[in-house]
């Protein structure tokens, strides 16, 4: 009994259809050709089935044509390559796939050179956007956009064939740019690099270098200093009498200042721990610390007398016993 009552309704939609154009019924897929200008085709088909659209020239603007879905089976228009309906993407459809929609249709119309634009549609149409290219002109404007087979969380651009596309950056280090106020290749260009770099002008070291700072052939670094790293005109506190020599009691360590030579003389004496500094920023005057005296000449009243005779730095020892004694001076020629 109902297969007799969807009959019946097909066929009194037919007579329908029938009193406004010409209708065709189809029950496998159909190639529509361009003389199905105006007509109305119906796919009675409980399987999947597929309408062709024909690929026209400028001549044909205004084709129309109305496909009806009269069956549960799905019913798709394919556009050819270069064509796109409505929205969808190049060369691709629309659909209805709602199985309870019996006679759902669409009216299509050829409104400009490969593109097929909706006139009319009952029921549930959908297009595929995959491949969606659009020549925009004028100003739309849009709330949102989605890009289908758009990559998340990536920035767009414009590929060769100027569609948009994901690219590999993300949104995360487009954000990197942001408030960049000049070109950051210049910028970076003119950082020096962390190894081996070159300066010019006033150079600011931390304040938190250890050892020596010292510069060989144009190249800073910091480490120990030796007696060959300072300039020639400075002479090391090493360069005389730098090791411990035995001074006997009541005996004398002489040093000869060399020639032109005004510093600064240091006697060390190691006995027993004891330790005696006179430190004479001049040949003639000098400071005194525990237990030592400095004289202009001899003077035999002192524990540890240094005084200076004819250029000669000399340690008296008038201690009772022998003691060790280093002497070293920092001078300027």
């Amino acid at each position: 009994m109902k297969k007799t009552l969807a009959i019946f309704a097909a066929v009194l939609f037919a007579v329908a259809f029938a009193a406004a154009d010409v209708v065709q019924v189809k029950t496998a897929n159909y190639s529509i050709d361009v003389t199905d200008n105006g007509t109305t085709i119906l796919m009675n088909s409980t399987s999947a089935r597929i309408f062709y659209l024909p690929s026209l020239e400028a001549s044909s603007i205004g084709f129309s044509v109305t496909l009806v879905k009269v069956n549960s089976g799905n019913v798709t228009v394919q556009a050819p390559g270069a064509d796109y309906i409505a929205n969808s993407g190049v060369g691709q459809y629309v659909r209805n796939t709602t199985a309870g929609e019996t006679y759902a249709s669409v009216t299509l119309v050829l409104g400009s050179l490969n593109h097929w634009y909706v006139r009319a549609a009952s029921g549930t149409w959908a297009t595929d956007t995959s491949g969606l290219s659009y020549a925009l002109t004028g100003t739309p404007t849009y709330t949102s956009v989605t890009v289908s087979g758009g990559t998340a969380s990536t920035a767009l651009t414009l590929n060769a064939s100027k569609a948009i596309t994901s690219s590999s950056t993300t949104d995360t280090e487009l954000g990197y740019v942001h408030n960049v106020t000049s070109a950051i290749q210049t910028q970076i260009d003119a950082k020096a690099p962390a190894a081996s770099p070159s300066f010019t002008g006033t150079v600011t070291l931390p304040t938190s270098l250890t050892g020596y700072v010292k510069a060989s052939s144009g190249t800073v670094s910091a480490g120990s200093i030796a007696d060959a790293d300072l300039p020639s005109t400075i002479k090391g506190a090493s360069i005389y009498n730098a090791s411990n020599a035995a001074l006997a009691a009541d005996g004398v360590l002489t040093t000869t200042i060399p020639a032109g030579v005004v510093g600064i003389v240091m006697i060390k004496e190691a006995t027993a721990l004891n330790q005696y500094f006179l430190m004479t920023p001049t040949a003639v005057g000098g400071a005194l610390m525990t237990n030592a005296a400095y004289t202009a000449t001899k003077d035999n009243s002192s524990t540890i007398n240094v005084y200076v005779d004819s250029g000669v730095v000399k340690v008296q020892n008038k201690t009772a016993g022998a003691i060790n004694v280093k002497i070293g001076l920092v001078g300027f020629n």
